[in-house]
């Protein structure tokens, strides 16, 4: 019963540190412009770039999984699952996940397109079609080449979609690692450690959003206490070890085997987190401040593109 209580607060402390790392993500720069000269490379000034890349791309990126474990594993925190808890559970995620997500997409289209239309500046807009297939593909995603996969205008809310999706599938998932075991969960988990994906033609969730959903949602079904698990790792080597591979990770970002360096640090950041914060919770007698708790999911939905976008930086700054 403590142990319960216990990991209710690491999941409720988790929450702001991790959309801080989220802002650190979306406002990663490891270049600068200074009166109109672009400054910060590593031969420039290596140390704003090693720390930049470090924040940004390094320990931050643990937060996304982050949140989709702590996400699969609440939602299946139940004494059974079954048609009943399944209905309510979407009945609930439908106030918390689908209202916020129309509300804060559909309030940024309405914004640009208003704005679009003010004169002085409407030739800044001159290249967007206002049609219903830009309307349904700002709402529910643009496809980007880059990181293959597709984004709503509020592009931070693909985690929000993504979530939804894997809300509704979640009897088959529930039922896919009941049969499978931990076999199933390791083969979703090498698919998403080697990037291997379904084609973006067909691609419903994006395989880490579903990987760390259905871990968290592994450990909940099976009745593991997570500050339990993560106690079972009594020796502090394994921080070390994150250091290294933290090291590893921003030394080797030119490199193609970088993502699997890449994607060992963020294993290992996840337990450190738990680790760590079991630590300061037990042994600093830090606790979870409620409003920086509660204020977590505003701080996600207007970081970007309301205050970190490059028109708005610009604009004041």
């Amino acid at each position: 019963m403590v142990n319960n209580r216990l990991q209710s607060e690491v999941l409720d402390f988790l929450r702001f540190p991790m959309i801080v790392a989220v802002v650190f993500i979306h406002n990663d720069s490891s270049t600068i412009t200074i009166q109109g000269v672009e400054v910060g490379s590593n031969s420039y000034m290596p140390l704003f770039y090693i720390s930049s890349t470090l924040f940004s791309q390094v320990i931050a990126s643990i937060a996304v999984p982050l949140f989709f474990f702590m996400s699969g594993f609440l939602f299946f925190l139940c004494a059974k699952f079954n048609k009943g808890v399944y209905s309510n559970k979407i009945k609930s995620r439908f106030r918390t996940l689908l209202i916020p997500y129309l509300f804060w997409n559909i309030s940024f289209i309405t914004i640009h397109y208003v704005v679009s239309h003010l004169p002085g500046i409407s030739s800044s807009f001159s290249g967007v079609n206002y049609t219903w297939e830009y309307f349904t593909s700002a709402l529910w995603g643009r496809y980007s080449e880059q990181e293959n996969m597709s984004f709503p205008i509020v592009y931070q809310f693909w985690f929000i979609r993504d979530l939804m999706v894997i809300v509704i599938l979640t009897p088959l998932i529930f039922y896919f690692l009941k049969f499978t075991k931990w076999y199933g969960l390791l083969a979703v988990g090498l698919c998403w450690f080697l990037n291997i994906s379904i084609p973006y033609q067909y691609n419903v969730v994006n395989m880490v959003s579903l990987f760390f959903f259905m871990a968290g949602a592994h450990f909940s079904i099976c009745r593991k206490n997570l500050v339990d698990e993560v106690s079972l790792i009594r020796k502090n080597w394994i921080y070390l070890f994150y250091i290294l591979v933290a090291i590893a990770d921003l030394c080797t970002k030119k490199y193609t085997y970088n993502l699997f360096v890449h994607n060992i640090g963020i294993l290992f950041g996840i337990i450190c987190s738990f680790k760590l914060s079991v630590y300061l919770l037990i042994k600093c007698n830090v606790k979870p401040i409620p409003f920086l708790s509660a204020a977590s999911f505003f701080v996600f939905a207007v970081h970007n593109p309301w205050l970190l976008s490059m028109g708005v930086k610009k604009y004041y700054f």
